[in-house]
């Protein structure tokens, strides 16, 4: 920088604001000051006492809205109980895989169709003990919230083929992989109704 610069370059005069500030607090009334903020408290408080009054009543308001809505959501989608205990006991759904298990293992295609509808039947069992209403599996499959089941994909995936068996019978072709697929997706479905059980 040359010297032309820095004469161009602004100063600061302390002298001036040190007597600025001594004359502010010299002749300043702080108590007329203190008796006006005070007076001002008043109005703020008024102020605040209706803004409170508005909110509580547009919280109220809104408790009642959503009572109404969760009311109208108990009456299209039914009762959706807490799960006290599993309506199906451990052992018993334990068995019924092992025969799952059993007819996915064999080389024949009949087989493995039988293990998708007793696969099919759990889901079922599963979904009535979660209380999940409906006449079929896929209507009770359309009430269950994606949020409620992250496999929830892979259930609809897996019955799907359970429909095409029961609809198409023994004109169906079914083969190793695509049965095997369904099983391991009703698998996941029945671990993570187990771990949330």
């Amino acid at each position: 920088m040359n010297q032309s610069n820095l004469s161009n370059l602004p100063t600061i005069d302390y002298d001036s604001i040190l007597a600025k500030l001594s004359h502010f607090f010299t002749t300043t009334d702080f108590n007329a000051l203190f008796i006006s903020f005070l007076a001002s408290l008043t109005y703020v408080k008024f102020i605040s006492t209706i803004l409170t009054l508005l909110f509580a009543i547009g919280i109220f308001y809104s408790t009642m809205r959503l009572k109404q809505i969760r009311h109208k959501e108990h009456f299209i989608y039914g009762v959706r109980p807490q799960v006290e205990e599993k309506a199906i006991a451990n052992t018993e759904m334990n068995k019924k895989w092992e025969r799952v298990a059993a007819h996915i293992s064999s080389k024949n295609p009949n087989d493995w169709k039988i293990a998708i509808i007793e696969a099919d039947i759990i889901l079922g069992d599963i979904l009535d003990s979660m209380g999940y209403q409906g006449e079929s599996i896929g209507e009770k499959l359309k009430r269950v919230a994606k949020g409620d089941l992250t496999t929830l994909d892979k259930a609809w995936e897996a019955h799907k083929i359970r429909n095409a068996i029961a609809h198409q019978g023994s004109s169906f072709l079914l083969n190793e992989r695509d049965a095997k697929q369904a099983i391991d997706d009703y698998q996941a479905v029945f671990t993570e109704f187990e771990a949330k059980g």
